[in-house]
């Protein structure tokens, strides 16, 4: 023990002006105590009683007990072993020598010490008695504090929102089947740790009760009409401090729940001596309704859990002498919990396309937050050299068989263990747009992300036919995860992934430092995995890859259905910092290409403006440029990112425009090398003073240009 630091805390503590020190540090086997008076400053009448309506004193003593290892362990307050338990924030348990424990901050002491040091618990203690004495330590705005289990090893997993509905207007009970932990060698453990599987009825919970599998016995019990003590909120506040079967009955009389509960008892006993003898645990769960809902809840029911360690043949709680223990409560992984650490909103239902290590993360990420795909969709198979950036991983070092399965399946299977596992889609692009079609309409999802980098997806999901599915959200890496990529396709598909893909082309295009990380490598490259064996995949870190799955994830998680289109660019920094960069897009302007059935062609917004700009410019003659911008076979379009002025060299009349060539090859040329042949020149443009046909000069134009690009 550091007795520098333990003359270092009691200073100040005694500093605070209502605190005084009544003793020197007291030696004792638990390490030194030291005894504090704190002064409430009652008033007149309070002071003339002796004490609070609450039973609080005017000078109340404190005792702060320094462990032996102090300042490594912080030390414990307590209380004279006569102040009332009746107060919120008591701890359940006390101390060695049986005083009181209070829950004076709600966060471990040592890092509230840490934080904010031993004035600031003087402080605190001085608030907690203040309000203890006012009866206000549990303020009715706040909801009804829940008894304290802080340290209680015995856990129980359950959903409170589904064993809380059980509670309804008329008394009753329910069995359900539990799941316990048990040690290597099948002996259950010595804490209990287990869960809620599913209601069952005393017969089938029975049967299926066994040591060596770890299934045991719940039984849930409430009040209601049939009980008139418990007709009625329970407004007493106690701390759950049962340890045998004689005051878990007490306790029960107390919550109006004993009649019920041994009116259940004779029932489990006969059901029990038709199987066997058990030796499993049984779980007890008191349903207590209080004056207001519970902290943090929008039920006014409470939850006593107790576990009786083992399930005795003939009378379950006959002995009043059998150990009892008060479980510690915590939700099962279920959307509500979940949402509630995330501090997240539920989402619109989505689906996935793509189920490698960008989809693997995104899904799992949300899947944290209760907003799992409804969908994930994946023709391939995983691999071991998946281990290097996929979110699933092999249980054991060197075990990859159970790997040797589809995407799609494996990553489903994780999910459901989230809550609602998504439908597995073993197929490519078609299978899930067949799927999505097959559902209700008002199931279909919101969107559907396709993290799969296909050029070849990103298309086919352009085409016209398409144009029936969800919004895509396309999700992609360039550059080794150096630029993170999201485009949101628009209300009715405009734009759609291909029109804002080229609008990305274009951004790149005209910032150099971007471009170069855009266009300067090879997306993708062969990696080999074994002789004769290869994958065609980008090279980079699992770290770099979360980093930026991290922020796609966020992006998507922003979104609402109805949301219009935008792109997402996200850059990671020479410091390590990520510069991210939103940008509107608006819809695309269409039009059909006559003789070509199906092909259209695509142009933003910006490029009319820009014809626009350049027609004003010439009111009186024709002008015209070169079209620069991207094709697409698979997707039947053909869109337009930008335009090239024309040379110096043209002619403009009011019936007719060349083209000159003067630096336009040069140009032209330099576009096509910065963009790594993605932006193309596609052909001319020029206006027209009123409605005409293509002339002789505007084709032999057009074939100039498209010559110099072959």
């Amino acid at each position: 023990m550091d007795l520098h630091a333990v003359a270092f805390a009691v200073r100040q503590i005694a500093a605070h002006p209502g605190v005084s020190l009544l003793s020197e540090p007291q030696q004792t086997p638990r390490g030194l105590d030291v005894m504090f008076q704190f002064d409430l400053e009652f008033g007149r009448r309070w002071s003339a009683r002796g004490e609070s309506p609450t039973g609080v004193r005017p000078l109340e003593e404190v005792r702060l007990s320094f462990p032996d290892d102090f300042p490594a362990s912080p030390p414990e307050i307590s209380l004279r072993s006569d102040f009332s338990r009746e107060h919120p924030h008591i701890q359940p348990y006390l101390s060695l020598d049986g005083r009181v424990v209070p829950c004076v901050i709600d966060a471990p002491m040592k890092e509230f010490l840490a934080a904010s040091g031993y004035s600031q618990l003087a402080a605190q203690t001085m608030l907690w008695l203040t309000r203890a004495a006012e009866g206000t330590l549990m303020s009715g705005a706040s909801g009804w504090e829940p008894a304290r289990r802080d340290n209680v090893n015995d856990i129980l997993l359950l959903n409170e929102e589904v064993i809380r509905a059980n509670a309804g207007r008329t008394a009753g009970h329910a069995y359900y089947e539990t799941s316990f932990r048990t040690s290597d060698d099948g002996k259950p453990r010595k804490d209990f740790l287990g869960a809620l599987i599913k209601r069952s009825t005393a017969r089938e919970a029975l049967k299926a009760a066994s040591e060596r599998s770890g299934i045991g016995l719940g039984l849930v019990v409430w009040g209601g009409a049939g009980n008139s003590q418990a007709d009625h909120s329970f407004d007493q506040y106690l701390p759950d401090d049962v340890q045998n079967v004689g005051e878990l009955l007490q306790r029960a009389e107390l919550f109006g729940l004993k009649e019920r509960l041994t009116k259940v008892l004779p029932h489990l006993d006969v059901s029990s001596k038709v199987y066997r003898k058990l030796d499993v645990p049984l779980v007890v769960l008191l349903l207590v309704r209080r004056p207001r809902p519970l902290i943090g809840s929008d039920s006014p029911i409470e939850i006593f859990g107790y576990v009786l360690p083992r399930l005795r043949l003939g009378g379950a709680l006959d002995n009043a002498s059998d150990v009892v223990r008060p479980l510690g409560l915590r939700g099962s992984v279920e959307p509500g919990v979940l949402r509630r650490m995330s501090g997240t909103r539920e989402m619109a239902p989505w689906a996935l396309l793509g189920a490698g290590s960008l989809g693997s993360k995104v899904a799992l990420h949300l899947a944290r937050e209760a907003n799992s795909p409804c969908i994930v969709a994946d023709p391939a198979m995983l691999s071991p050299h998946n281990a290097a950036r996929h979110s699933l991983y092999p249980e054991r070092a060197g075990e990859f068989s159970g790997w040797l399965q589809g995407k799609a399946n494996a990553l489903s299977g994780v999910l459901g263990a989230f809550g609602n596992r998504p439908r597995a889609v073993t197929g490519d692009h078609r299978q899930l747009v067949s799927e999505i079609r097959g559902m209700k309409v008002s199931e279909r999802p919101a969107w559907v992300v396709n993290t799969t980098a296909s050029l070849h997806v990103r298309e086919s999901l352009s085409r016209t036919e398409y144009d029936d599915i969800p919004p895509v959200v396309d999700m992609t890496l360039f550059g080794r995860a150096a630029v993170g990529y999201v485009a949101i396709e628009g209300p009715a598909k405009n734009p759609n992934s291909l029109e804002l893909v080229a609008e990305l082309y274009h951004i790149a295009s005209t910032d150099r430092s971007f471009g170069t990380l855009l266009f300067g490598e090879s997306p993708a490259s062969r990696v080999v995995l074994g002789q004769g064996c290869g994958s065609f995949t980008t090279i980079m870190s699992d770290a770099r890859l979360s980093v930026q799955a991290a922020v796609m994830t966020e992006t998507f998680g922003s979104l609402r259905p109805g949301d219009g289109s935008s792109i997402r660019i996200i850059l990671k920094t020479e410091s390590l910092g990520l510069d991210i960069r939103h940008i509107e897009v608006s819809p695309f302007v269409r039009v059909p290409v006559e003789g070509l059935e199906g092909w259209s062609v695509s142009m933003p917004e910006r490029v009319v403006t820009k014809m626009k700009s350049d027609m004003g410019s010439h009111p009186n003659t024709e002008t015209g440029g070169v079209i620069i911008g991207y094709t697409s076979l698979t997707a039947r379009r053909i869109v337009i990112t930008d335009i090239v002025c024309a040379p110096p060299d043209s002619k403009r009349t009011a019936s007719s425009f060349i083209l000159g060539t003067s630096g336009l090859e040069d140009r032209l040329s330099k576009i096509e090398a910065e963009s790594s042949g993605v932006l193309r020149r596609l052909g001319t443009w020029h206006s027209h003073l009123g409605a005409a046909e293509p002339s002789a000069i505007d084709r032999k134009s057009a074939e100039l240009v498209a010559d110099g690009a072959s």
